[in-house]
């Protein structure tokens, strides 16, 4: 029976009021995310109302008219358009039905069904409600129970019931629901024994609670656990009066040996001092700030406590730490992440595989890795016996697999052992991290989602002489929908952009750059047309004496990160026409500043120095923010002054990757420490480092990058002799040690004055790119007052083994934005000159023109947008970067930015079961009348 038939059943047996009697539905909403679902929803109640209301025995005329009626002026319009006969009721809801009804594809549907997973708080029940409303579009057939079944036991939120289910022989759909159900009323009521906090480990990744620096500190040096099971924790409602978190007893805090900043007495921290609270008066700010410091728990790299070798278990906790070495391990450069709280090595398995599993042997272990306050071990692996080297010291130690995608971490003992006592810019002391993690507390507004710079808007001023251009739509993969519909609504939803619903002159199309470890995706606007008429603001930037000059005496310095302060700056109404573009769902502009214009640059930096006008001891250049003080106590109290600032004016930061208490910093090359400034040795790493040549090819390729520089290396003639003798025409290849001695001689040149300059803003820039099919190679040059152009900076790097196998046109591509990307500091915001020995790419990575490339290069070519340079071509043999391409350090960065868009594709398209099988294709095929046509033709 149809649902007209049983509404009518229903109104013969009880008629209703009548229709005056009764509200009709609101008018259907077109502006629904979900017109299809919305239409269906508004029929079905319009149902219900012409039962209750007796229109349904009414005349067919009377029924149509009702229906028009009641849905609405809006959709009427769209009816009188449609075509075909209307005439009657039956035909009217039979037009509207087509018209609301989407033509689905399958393929797209399945794939919607196959990615959708239980959320963690989602009922079983609700999962497979969700699930039978996927399967209404998948056309299934007899194999939807099936498809339920593999997607509950796939997809459900609980690894101990997938286990379950995958024990049970011969599982059918309504054993698995039985099963589920049961297993979930057993979880709900076994939280009724527990007093733990319940708190849950992620699996397949080393990632954990981030208390406060506060409690990091006092629980590294406590914590302790019995292997045969462990110890009571508190209720999560009892705070411990310690340290002010709730995850344990005030007998297991670690904060009883810690001494507390205020009154100075040992077993609590200074936010839970009575005396403090005694004298300071609580107000509802400081509650608010409380509770805001329990909610601010994030994901951090972990770190295990100091313990023996033996099999015992361990604590891991979290410490704020991002300084990086890079270690030779068995042979193989790794680099790890230094920090002192960390008790053992670890490397993940993803890592472990990619690098390390065929030089080593993996052994099993028995010791177990707790997060703080969890009773769930980490999936430990095994762990390996490394060699490791740093400089000239060697040591033996274990390194432990953890399951999942972290980076490897270098443990207190072996960095300790290789005298690694310079952790980078980036480490700070427990007491730093105490003090400054107590600041940040202070302003929550100032660290607390995206903000809104206020009183500044950037008017782009255009240049009439260049003609607008509308590109196309770039058609997005299917199976990439989902992703591009939640970034669009979440952009629109944090206001950064708006619909468009006028004409547009200016128009710009879209890549979708997928995000790694996430379901999310990047929207990247090719803004490339639009900067051509562009006329840039010439706001001014610091110069590097300025920064150098106001930074003397300088002992401890922070750095800090707005979150993306592009869209913190609005962008005026007259401008947003320009930021154009178009998708699958229609044409949006940007209201605020985009990334990819060329006059971001500039007004960002005018917003901040609007900002910090007046504030003593910062120094603004470009997205950089560095707060100095000559101790502790006044970068305490400037910062107080530069976070008041900023939540005045509406700005946010973003709290990880913000630093405080530097006792080094490193600006445009320069290195400043208490002690003074000095050259930062990255910058000729590429050449100090750079191994011997193999070859009379690798020779000659060092030779011409001297020869290149010949005109500032003393005694050039002499010094080289060694080494040109081995290219002559007939000499045999043998590398003595008067070779060697050259070799090295030639190298101090290169990187020492009068061969290397300092950089300086304002002055004439060209970096020079080149790729050979082992390395990447680049040179930052300047030129001089007398004309000359002078190296800055050096710097190269192997490819990795996917890098390797790209094309010779690809490499150099990657070369040109890698080599632009390492030297930003330098280049942002400022103009310059990339030069390639590579042709083709001047017209591919042409700023003023977007021109057809292919996606990689198209992708690589994306990331070039935020920088105002030109492109040129040079000849191979002027080429001064080749020598550090053919001979490239050692170490390799991966590149995850392609290798994660390829990972993403393969999983969109191969996981899970087929799309569609073969019989299916030959039944559609079947019925489809033209490749019926084309069968016969064949």
């Amino acid at each position: 029976m149809s649902s007209d038939e049983q509404h009518q059943g229903s109104a013969r047996a009880a008629p209703g009021p009548s229709y005056a009697q009764l509200a009709p539905p609101v008018p259907l909403n077109l502006s629904a995310s979900d017109l299809f679902t919305e239409y269906n929803l508004w029929m079905d109640s319009y149902r219900f109302f012409e039962v209750a209301s007796g229109t349904i025995n009414a005349q067919d005329s009377v029924r149509r008219a009702t229906l028009l009626h009641c849905i609405g002026a809006p959709t009427q319009r769209i009816f009188a358009n449609l075509p075909g006969d209307k005439g009657t009721h039956a035909q009217t809801v039979a037009a509207l039905d087509a018209y609301f009804t989407p033509r689905r594809n399958i393929v797209l549907e399945r794939h919607k069904f196959r990615l959708r997973a239980q959320y963690p708080d989602e009922t079983v029940d609700a999962f497979v409600n969700a699930l039978r409303e996927l399967a209404k579009s998948c056309d299934f057939g007899a194999l939807e129970n099936d498809m339920l079944r593999d997607q509950i036991v796939e997809k459900c939120a609980m690894k101990r019931l997938r286990d379950k289910l995958l024990q049970e022989d011969g599982l059918s759909l309504d054993k698995a629901l039985s099963i589920a159900r049961a297993f979930e009323a057993a979880q709900a009521e076994s939280k009724l024994f527990t007093e733990s906090s319940g708190h849950r480990t992620r699996e397949n990744q080393v990632n954990f609670t981030k208390k406060s620096a506060r409690s990091n500190g006092g629980c590294a040096a406590g914590a302790a656990r019995d292997t045969k099971g462990s110890h009571e924790r508190a209720d999560s409602d009892t705070q411990c009066h310690r340290c002010g978190m709730n995850t344990h007893t005030a007998d297991e805090c670690g904060a009883k040996t810690a001494t507390c900043l205020f009154c100075r007495k040992t077993g609590h921290y200074a936010r839970m001092c009575f005396k403090k609270k005694k004298n300071t008066p609580a107000t509802t700010k400081d509650r608010n700030r409380e509770k805001e410091k329990t909610k601010s728990r994030k994901p951090v790299r972990a770190v295990v406590q100091n313990a023996s070798d033996s099999d015992s278990d361990e604590f891991v906790h979290a410490v704020n730490s991002e300084g990086t070495e890079t270690i030779k391990v068995n042979g193989q450069w790794l680099k790890m992440v230094i920090d002192t709280g960390s008790g053992r090595n670890f490397i993940g398995e993803n890592l472990y595989k990619r690098i390390m599993s065929t030089k080593t042997e993996l052994k099993p272990t028995k010791k177990k890795f707790y997060a703080y306050a969890q009773t769930t071990p980490l999936k430990c692996v095994g762990y390996f016996e490394a060699e490791m080297r740093w400089k000239n010291n060697i040591i033996m130690d274990k390194i432990y697999v953890i399951e999942g995608n972290v980076e490897a971490l270098l443990g207190r003992k072996a960095i300790f052992e290789l005298k690694i006592f310079n952790t980078g810019e980036k480490v700070n002391t427990v007491e730093q991290t105490q003090r400054f993690s107590e600041l940040v507390t202070e302003y929550p507004l100032v660290f607390k989602g995206l903000g809104q710079i206020k009183g500044y808007s950037h008017k782009v001023t255009v240049d009439e002489k260049v003609h607008p251009v509308a590109q196309g739509l770039r058609r997005v993969p299917y199976p990439m929908l989902e992703a591009v519909n939640q970034e669009l609504d979440k952009m629109l939803e944090q206001g950064i952009i708006e619909e468009v619903n006028e004409g547009s002159e200016w128009v710009s199309n879209i890549l979708i750059v997928p995000k790694k470890d996430t379901k999310e995706v990047r929207l990247c606007v090719d803004l490339r047309e639009v900067n051509r008429a562009v006329i840039r603001e010439r706001h001014p930037v610091p110069t590097v004496d300025s920064i150098l000059q106001a930074v003397q005496g300088a002992k401890v310095f922070a750095k800090l990160d707005a979150r993306k302060g592009f869209w913190q700056c609005d962008l005026a109404p007259e401008s947003r026409p320009l930021t154009t573009f178009i998708t699958h769902r229609g044409c949006y502009r940007f209201r605020k500043v985009p990334f990819g214009l060329s006059s971001a640059p500039e007004a960002y930096q005018k917003a901040m120095d609007i900002m910090l006008c007046g504030m003593p001891g910062t120094v603004c250049y470009m997205d950089d923010v560095v707060v100095f003080a000559e101790s502790e106590e006044q970068l305490e109290k400037r910062l107080r002054q530069v976070f008041q600032r900023f939540q005045d004016r509406g700005l946010t930061l973003n709290r990880d990757k913000c630093i405080f208490g530097l006792q080094q910093i490193e600006i445009l090359g320069h290195v400043i420490t208490a002690e003074g400034i000095k050259p930062d040795p990255r910058k000729v790493e590429a050449i100090s480092k750079a191994p011997r040549p193999e070859n009379v090819q690798l020779l000659r390729s060092f030779l011409g990058t001297c020869g290149f520089l010949m005109k500032f290396i003393p005694n050039y003639a002499n010094l080289s002799e060694p080494l040109r003798k081995l290219t002559r025409k007939g000499q045999v290849w043998e590398w003595t040690n008067e070779a060697e001695s050259s070799f090295q001689a030639m190298k101090e040149a290169l990187v020492s004055e009068p061969c290397l300059a300092y950089f300086k803003l304002g002055a004439p820039t060209v970096v020079i790119s080149d790729a050979s099919p082992v390395g990447l190679g680049a040179v930052l040059l300047q030129t001089q007052q007398d004309g000359q152009n002078k190296p800055v900076a050096y710097a190269s790097r192997s490819l990795t083994p996917t890098e390797r196998r790209y094309s010779q046109i690809e490499r150099e591509a990657l070369g040109c934005v890698w080599s632009v990307e390492h030297f930003r500091t330098y280049l942002w915001g400022g103009k310059f000159t990339l030069q390639t020995d590579h042709k083709p790419l001047i017209y591919m990575f042409n700023p003023d023109k977007a021109t057809l490339t292919p996606p990689r290069i198209q992708r690589l070519g994306l990331r070039l947008q935020p920088y105002d340079y030109k492109i040129e071509h040079i000849v191979g043999k002027s080429n001064v970067a080749d020598l550090l391409s053919r001979l490239p350090l050692p170490e390799t960065e991966y590149n995850e930015y392609v290798e994660t868009y390829v990972d993403k594709v393969l999983s969109l398209t191969m996981h899970g079961v087929q799309a569609m099988s073969l019989q299916d294709i030959k039944q559609k095929t079947a019925e489809d009348e033209t490749l019926k046509q084309l069968h016969e033709i064949i």
